[in-house]
């Protein structure tokens, strides 16, 4: 514990990380891209950071280490720029898999109403039940079932988390024409795993497992078995 002297910063000042540092500062609301590279260089050099582990603008970061190293501060990526990039375009990213023994759930990408439509029109025969999500996103934003009983004012009565009735999606879609990539895929019930690894130079060191509740809201569960 008395090797490290952590520095957590955060545009949320009631963020929990900022519990668990010896100092925590807030981040200033809105910066993004090159504005927050320049903060971000700034704080290092007059905090005297020795190691900067980024979350927000990671792939940007990344790609501009050489300006924080020459400043002393050594930048921890867990990939370049361009894989970062990679990781968070589901669409491309799933695309690009190649495992024959698990495979990613059947999807099409799609990005205005006629693609939506051709999409609906393959998968929906296929499976049971489809689902939706943005290319781009975390945290699980953007993600719903699409439920092809209920409306829209009976599934916010009735508290459905993460569901959404199809015919108000695609017309609202519709209405759209063309929006931000979304996928359109099978929905594959069951308990969710996410899992964060620790890993040095490509080689696993440690992974672990965290298992989400099927109820919105009840946290995450670590399995370690």
């Amino acid at each position: 514990a008395g090797r490290y002297h952590l520095v957590c910063s955060n545009s949320n000042p009631h963020a929990a990380a900022l519990l668990a540092a010896h100092e925590a500062a807030v981040e200033p609301a809105g910066l993004v891209g090159a504005a927050y590279l320049d903060w971000c260089l700034a704080f290092c050099r007059e905090r005297r950071i020795d190691i900067f582990w980024p979350g927000k603008e990671a792939g940007l970061i990344a790609a501009e280490q050489a300006r924080f190293a020459a400043q002393g501060t050594r930048v921890l990526s867990v990939a370049s720029r361009d894989t970062l990039a990679l990781l968070h375009d589901k669409a491309r990213f799933c695309a690009g898999l190649d495992l024959p023994q698990a495979p990613p759930a059947r999807f099409r990408a799609v990005a205005d109403i006629a693609a939506y439509d051709a999409a609906y029109a393959e998968l929906r025969p296929l499976h049971r039940t489809l689902c939706v999500k943005p290319s781009e996103s975390v945290y699980g934003i953007g993600f719903a079932v699409l439920d092809e009983e209920r409306s829209g004012a009976q599934l916010l009565l009735a508290g459905a988390a993460y569901r959404v009735n199809a015919g108000e999606l695609r017309a609202g879609l519709a209405l759209m024409q063309q929006f931000k990539p979304l996928l359109l895929m099978e929905y594959l019930d069951g308990h969710e795993y996410s899992v964060d690894c620790l890993a040095d130079q490509g080689a696993l060191l440690c992974a672990i497992p965290r298992k989400k509740p099927l109820v919105a809201g009840h946290g995450q569960l670590i399995e370690l078995r």
